[in-house]
């Protein structure tokens, strides 16, 4: 059975969407810069900022300590060896 051994840890994941919102409202002096961006150059943000969450995500996740709780299963030692020449 997969458990967190501190789930609560998973409400920092959207820290980063307020940090976000935070510096977008300090400095309410927004300059509009999608509409002069190219295709490629948006394409190449979105990747970058999918990356960075999927680093994020794994990060908090890691740090919620994900544990396998219950008896551990015995793999057996016997066999038979099969030789090829």
């Amino acid at each position: 059975m997969f458990e967190l051994q501190w789930p609560w840890l998973l409400a920092l994941l959207p820290l980063p969407l307020l940090v976000h919102a935070r510096r977008h409202l300090l400095f309410f002096v927004q300059v509009n810069t999608l509409e002069t961006q190219t295709h490629s150059l948006r394409s190449k943000k979105l990747a970058s900022t999918f990356l960075l969450w999927l680093i994020w995500a794994s990060l908090v996740l890691a740090a919620a300590n994900p544990q396998w709780i219950g008896e551990p299963i015995s793999m057996p030692n016997s066999g038979r060896i099969y030789w090829s020449l």
